[in-house]
């Protein structure tokens, strides 16, 4: 079983606190709000004596406010994953942290899916992946990506460009690696994190679609069939019996 990610979530209010931890544990899953505070300074506390792989925290708050958390945080803390929420839909806000070091600004109502779409994007790279030589580093460098981009339109070219290679090398190096080719590995990997949520979240069906990186519901539910001989909603009945 995969282990899930520990989140550190800040939030002064404790219904709203109570909600988002509901839909990060229960309605997204993969996920799991290990720790809790109610203001920057409590947060602060937190980190000395715990290591949460993300922080998702509201930008106003009495006694510290998100971005001076953000700064102080990245004191001591230079790659933790930061998601600042806010009710506030302002460009100086999210730009200043944005250039503050947060990985993503999302506004209150959360949608879950830019929740799900940050929280993605967020979690860590593996760890061993910049201690692997050569060929391999590459893959597991490529496979990383894909997995952040999933919800996205996902380029050969684009990502060939990243890992600064040429695309038809990249293309030939992941076939002869994997044994399998790219687009291929790219529909599988989508398949199988939209069978994770079905088995694990509450998030609907055309959810769960865009999520996967396909904007059609149809065409999902039809690569979905055609892979696993079910359509997603047969799919979560079927585990929801076992």
């Amino acid at each position: 079983m995969t282990e899930k990610q520990k989140i550190l979530l800040v939030e002064d209010e404790e219904i709203i606190r109570k909600g988002i931890k509901k839909m990060i544990e229960q309605v997204i899953g993969g996920y799991e709000v290990s720790h809790e505070a109610s203001n920057g300074v409590e947060a602060l506390r937190l980190l000395e004596y715990i290591q949460p792989d993300i922080v998702v925290t509201d930008i106003r708050m009495e006694k510290l406010c998100g971005l001076e958390l953000i700064r102080k945080i990245r004191l001591h803390h230079e790659n933790l994953p930061i998601i600042i929420i806010s009710a506030y839909a302002d460009f100086k806000y999210a730009q200043e942290a944005i250039a503050n070091g947060a990985t993503a600004y999302l506004i209150k109502p959360i949608d879950r899916i830019e929740l799900m779409q940050a929280l993605t994007k967020a979690s860590p790279l593996p760890k061993n992946s910049e201690h692997l030589a050569g060929e391999n580093q590459i893959i597991t460098r490529v496979k990383s990506l894909i997995k952040k981009q999933l919800d996205q339109d996902i380029s050969l070219r684009n990502l060939a460009a990243e890992v600064g290679i040429n695309h038809q090398y990249l293309s030939v190096l992941f076939k002869n690696t994997t044994g399998e080719h790219f687009s291929h590995y790219v529909t599988r990997k989508r398949i199988e994190f939209a069978k994770s949520l079905l088995q694990s979240s509450g998030m609907k069906v055309y959810e769960i679609s865009q999520v996967s990186g396909y904007r059609s519901e149809k065409h999902f539910s039809n690569v979905f069939k055609t892979i696993t001989g079910m359509t997603p909603t047969e799919y979560r009945n079927t585990k929801d019996k076992e």
